[in-house]
């Protein structure tokens, strides 16, 4: 699956990867040794995150029912984000994502089955 911004037409991740149980929530990318560009976790449902036991930063993006972007924040590791109240689901991104201006708050994000 990939996600594009209907925003700016880019494409912020390649290979979508859903954490969507409560095993696969609860890992999310503890233990991971990188996180490339192009990859991506979707966690459903989820209004907060924590990077606790991850060795890199991280862009996290916060999302309503519709896709919109409630809050793109960067996270280091150990560290907790605050709770988005109406968000429903968090795109994980490799750190810089946020930085780099390719999503912000108001966008619009769509997923895409391959």
């Amino acid at each position: 699956m990939r996600v594009v911004n209907y925003n700016n037409d880019e494409v912020l991740v390649k290979n979508l990867r859903i954490a969507n149980t409560f095993f696969k929530r609860f890992r999310g990318l503890m233990g991971e040794r990188s996180f490339s560009e192009g990859e991506g976790l979707l966690i459903i449902p989820c209004n907060f995150i924590h990077t606790f036991f991850m060795r890199f930063p991280i862009g996290a993006v916060f999302l309503d029912k519709k896709d919109y972007v409630i809050k793109a924040m960067e996270i280091k590791p150990f560290r907790i984000s605050p709770v988005v109240y109406k968000a429903i689901k968090v795109l994980e991104l490799p750190g810089g994502v946020i930085r780099k201006g390719s999503v912000k708050e108001g966008d619009r994000l769509i997923f895409i089955e391959d």
